[in-house]
């Protein structure tokens, strides 16, 4: 019955949003205190009838007779809803997982290369909602962020290029340094449930360089007739 909370609020958001856009999930909206369904509502056993000599069967006040399927019972009707925390049902409630994401990441060489950009596209249902909470540890030596569009930026850091888009994907950018360390735990979930984690591995790496020849520019040569150089 949870998603009973949501749904008719989940159309309403989602089909508000722009795709590229990052957008809270239809919990995030409910209150915190309100009506609930009650897990327990419908009727309640309370005992069995009172039988009196001439063979009649009686309730206390506030109950009914019940005699089919099943021997003579006391029953009290409960209420169908009841006070509670209408988002944390609906967080409880809501899909989420199974999440797929990159593990094996780069991190610079001390002395030759300062900072390594790795970006993450993690796939999963509703991973890519805002309120989606992400935790990295240790964060030492490395920031996160989540990349949206529209970015001044490469085609690399966009989501609508990187086709990560909607509440089933999230693009995710670590930038390490030196002092990252060689493994981090990162774990992405909904607010009030236990988070999806993944042990991050970090290996020390630098871009190449580009592939410029040293070799001093020719003269005097003829097309067809360049010497063969031994240079790098």
């Amino acid at each position: 019955m949870r998603h009973i909370l949501f749904v008719a609020v989940g159309i309403a958001v989602i089909g508000l949003a722009s795709p590229a856009a990052a957008q809270n999930s239809p919990c995030a909206v409910l209150p915190q205190t309100g009506l609930v369904p009650n897990p327990n509502g419908g009727a309640q056993v309370i005992g069995p009838p009172q039988i009196a000599l001439n063979g009649s069967m009686s309730c206390p006040a506030g109950s009914q007779l019940v005699t089919s399927n099943g021997p003579p019972r006391c029953v009290r009707a409960l209420p169908t809803m009841v006070q509670g925390n209408p988002q944390a049902e609906c967080y409880a409630g809501l899909p989420f997982g199974s999440v797929s994401m990159i593990d094996k990441l780069a991190r610079p060489i001390a002395g030759q290369c300062a900072t390594r950009v790795n970006n993450i596209p993690i796939r999963g249902r509703g991973v890519g909602f805002d309120d989606v909470v992400v935790t990295l540890a240790p964060t030492t030596g490395t920031t996160m962020m989540r990349l949206v569009d529209p970015l001044p930026a490469r085609a690399a850091d966009s989501p609508v290029e990187q086709r990560c888009l909607g509440p089933d994907c999230r693009l995710m950018q670590l930038t390490t340094t030196a002092e990252t360390p060689q493994s981090a735990v990162f774990s992405i979930g909904l607010p009030g449930r236990p988070p999806v984690t993944r042990t991050l591995n970090f290996a020390r790496s630098c871009p190449k360089p580009p592939n410029i020849s040293k070799c001093p520019p020719l003269g005097g040569t003829s097309p067809g007739s360049t010497p063969p150089r031994n240079c790098p």
